[in-house]
Formats: structure tokens, sequence, C-alpha cells
């Protein structure tokens, strides 16, 4: 389930009919790529090497400043770095070892013994968080906000705590739209402070991923969220996180004005403003690219740009900069997939060809040869929402297909034992849709009834026709 686009959750669709209805001038001929095997070179950076820094980075301005302040209570030291050497991990998506259980319970410890360090009881809230006690959670997270809020504790932890009470406003209905303004106003004075104090300065790329990723998508604050994100960006304009922050909130506004329907439904004025913005964005985040282009973000949010308006360089141009710079950067291939559907000028067709690329690589320390059997599963997706489910026949009577998606999972088995129910689940939903119903029973043997439903469930697959066909009934011939 990695590159799989949820459509339903994407509001901006266009008409079945969309390719038809959009003027030529919007849509560039295709030019010619970098083979995705270039990118996939031995020596590729990828998103793993990122999260690497980002647990450094966590690290500095979790355990090491901890451990800088010479008043401490160091009777709480054991507790407190447990959640601090967690939480460095958690905080860049990685997975930490510590238990949950390990974790509720240091910071119960350290809750117990009275801690008075702000860090530490924003810390606590999280652990209270995790044992479900959200009222808990937000008491711990308000305590800590107005203690770290202006101090000369890293403003960017203060940033995270202000957050979380925003989270509980807008959370909280009716939406008390002062009080939201109010919390917001904080958020980004702690914002601007930890960027002017090179909290970040190490690791733009960790800037310029947080503001985006905990961007409210309430209606009621979020133009105020990006105004207020494209007044802070400005004082910084001439750095890639300042322009790339600057070309993302322009893209972000030109969507809002021209609204969630379909295509025929946007007003003159909505249109005008979503080109203006378009541009401005195309602007912003090619300036970006050319300040430095060590960071995948802006060339993976052009792409998006790119697919909506008429831009200097096309997607694929942008896709092959970012991956050029991480090969596995997850939003430079969502947002390529989404720009290869029939509404956006695009085929099934095209999408699945991506796919065949993206296989070919055999990166399986990535998951970027499993954009081949997602993409097929997008394109089921997109098919029934379309009323276009004939397109599909072609599709699952290639039997030179269905033997490169069962590649995939066969070499996936080879490099990793551990995922092997799924995967192997996975090669019988693919060899049903495909009728290839000799090679489904071979795979639902090696099962020996581990069968995953949910993963045949993904295919539209019931484990009981898998079971009448694989599994022969006495007196059968």
């Amino acid at each position: 389930m990695r590159f799989i686009i949820l459509l339903a959750c994407v509001a901006f669709l266009l008409p079945p009919n969309a390719a038809e209805r959009r003027p030529l001038a919007e849509r560039r001929p295709r030019t010619e790529c970098r083979p995705l095997t270039e990118a996939a070179h031995p020596g590729a950076k990828l998103a793993k090497d990122f999260v690497d820094a980002a647990v450094s980075w966590n690290r500095m301005h979790l355990r090491e400043f901890y451990e800088a302040q010479e008043s401490r209570d160091r009777s709480i030291d054991a507790d407190a770095c447990v959640l601090l050497d967690a939480y460095a991990h958690i905080f860049s998506n990685r997975s930490s070892e510590v238990d949950d259980a390990t974790l509720i319970a240091a910071g119960e410890r350290l809750l117990a013994a009275q801690v008075s360090d702000a860090l530490l009881i924003y810390l606590c809230g999280k652990t209270r968080e995790l044992a479900g006690d959200p009222d808990g959670a937000h008491a711990l997270y308000a305590t800590a906000a107005d203690s770290l809020y202006g101090t000369g504790l890293p403003a960017c932890r203060s940033f995270f705590a202000q957050l979380r009470l925003l989270d509980k406003i807008l959370a909280t209905e009716p939406l008390d739209k002062e009080a939201a303004d109010l919390a917001m106003d904080r958020i980004f004075a702690e914002f601007q402070r930890a960027w002017q104090a090179g909290e970040w300065e190490s690791l733009p790329r960790q800037l310029i991923a947080q503001i985006i990723d905990v961007t409210p998508q309430h209606e009621s604050v979020k133009a105020g969220w990006l105004e207020r994100c494209a007044t802070v960006a400005r004082a910084h304009a001439d750095t890639c996180a300042g322009a790339t922050i600057l070309g993302w909130v322009a893209n972000e506004q030109g969507w809002m004005a021209r609204g969630g329907g379909w295509g025929y439904t946007v007003t003159e004025e909505g249109g005008n403003v979503f080109q203006e913005k378009l541009a401005e964005a195309e602007r912003e985040l090619t300036r970006a690219w050319k300040l430095d282009q060590t960071i995948p973000i802006a060339p993976a949010i052009m792409i998006a740009v790119a697919m909506s308006s008429r831009t200097a360089d096309n997607e694929r141009t942008w896709f092959d900069r970012a991956v050029a710079v991480e090969f596995d950067n997850w939003l430079a291939y969502q947002k390529l997939t989404w720009s290869l559907y029939p509404r956006w000028g695009g085929s099934y067709r095209a999408m699945i060809a991506f796919g065949r690329e993206c296989a070919e690589t055999k990166r399986y320390d990535t998951e970027v040869p499993y954009v081949l059997p997602d993409t097929v599963l997008n394109v089921m997706n997109d098919a029934k929402q379309m009323e276009r489910t004939q397109d599909l026949d072609p599709i699952f009577a290639d039997a030179t297909l269905w033997k490169d998606i069962d590649t995939v999972y066969a070499d996936a088995i080879a490099y990793d034992q551990s995922k092997v129910a799924w995967l192997r689940s996975m090669q019988v939903g693919f060899a049903f849709r495909f009728h290839q119903i000799e090679a489904m029973r071979e795979r639902y043997e090696l099962l020996n009834g581990e069968v995953m439903f949910r993963a045949l469930a993904l295919l539209d697959v019931h484990f009981d026709e898998v079971k009448r066909l694989a599994v022969p009934v006495e007196g059968d011939f």
C-alpha cells in the first residue's frame, strides 16, 4: 500500500472527459526523460539518509540540549533519557526500539516525581496521548506551551507545543476562531524565532517539511495559516527554504481560489487567481531549486504545478530532478503518478508504463518497485470511480503485466522474508484478477493457510472464491 493514492480523498477532480475540455495550450507534449534506472544507482541518496540526519537533528534539540542544562534534576536522568532518545526517533518518522509500555511507564514516573522541565512535560504529554488519555495529554501540552513560549529553550519545540494547543481548538465544535488565531500567532512567533536562531540551519529540509506537514486543513483557519507562513518566509526569501515555502503557499492559495469542484464549475475569477498563483509558485519553486539542488521538496511540488498549468519544464523533468536528489522521494512518485491519470491528459497505459519503469529498478531496499502493483490498484479504483470498468478488461488480459507484477513480489520475498505472508497473499490476489488460476493455486499452497484477507480485499477478491478455485473438492477431476 506504498504509493496508492486514495482518490476519494482528492477533492480537485476533473470530470471523466476532462482531457477534451481542457484547452490544448494547457498541455505540453511529454518530452524525453531520464531513465529511472539511472537514478537507482548504488550510491543514490535515499529517504532513510534524510531520516538519519533528522534523528541527529532531533537528538541535538532533545537529549543534547537537556544534558547541557547544569541545573537539571539528575535523579530523573534515566527516565528522561528514555523519552528523549525515543522521541528523537519517533519525531523523525523512525520506529523507536523502546516499546509503548516502557515509554508510558517512564512518563508516569517523571510526572510522579513532579518534573518541572518544560521539554519533559511536553514529552509526558505525548506518553499520556499514547496511553489513551487525550485530556491529560492536553493539560500537559498547555503547561509546556506556556513554559516554553518565548524562553531560551529550543523554539522549535515550543512551536510544536503551541501546535498541540491549536489541534485541541480545531477539534472542538463550534470553532473558537479568536482562540485559533491567538494559537496561530504564537505558533508562528516561535517558528520565526527558531528560524532566526538558526535551529534548522544544519537541516533546512526539516524546516520545510515540518511546516508543510503540520498545516491544518480546517477551512476556517487554513487561509490565515498560509498568510502567516508567507510572512515568515518572506524574511528568509533569499534561502531555499524561504523560496520553497513561498512557492508551496502560492500553490495552495491557487487551489483554494479555484475550489475543489469539477473543472467546469470553476468561476472565471477563481480560474484567473488560480493561474496567477501557479505562475507565482513556479517562479518561487524554480528559484528554490536554483538556490539549493540538494533538497527534493521544491521539484516534487513543481510536478503538481506543472500538471495544472503551462510551465517551462514538464512534470517528468521535475520528477527526474527530485529523484536525482533522493531516489525514493515519496512525494515525487505520488505527484507524478497523479499527473499520469487520464483526467490530467495521461492514460492508464502511461500509468502502468511508469509502474514498470519503477519495477525495473529492482531497488527492494526502497518502496519503488511496488509502484507497479500499486499503480494497477490505482487504475482499478479510478476505473470504478469514473465508470470505466471496461478499460480493465485488456489490462487483466495482459499476461506479461501479470508476470511483471508477480516478479515484483517474488523478488521482494527473496529480499525480505519478514513479510512473506502479505507478499504471497498479494500474489494470490493478483493471480486471481489476471485469471492465472494455476499460478494462484501454487502461491496459495505456499501460504499454508496464512492468507491475509486484507491483501485480497484490496483487489476486490473474496477468499471464498480463491479457496473454491485453489482447493479441489473431493470427486473433482
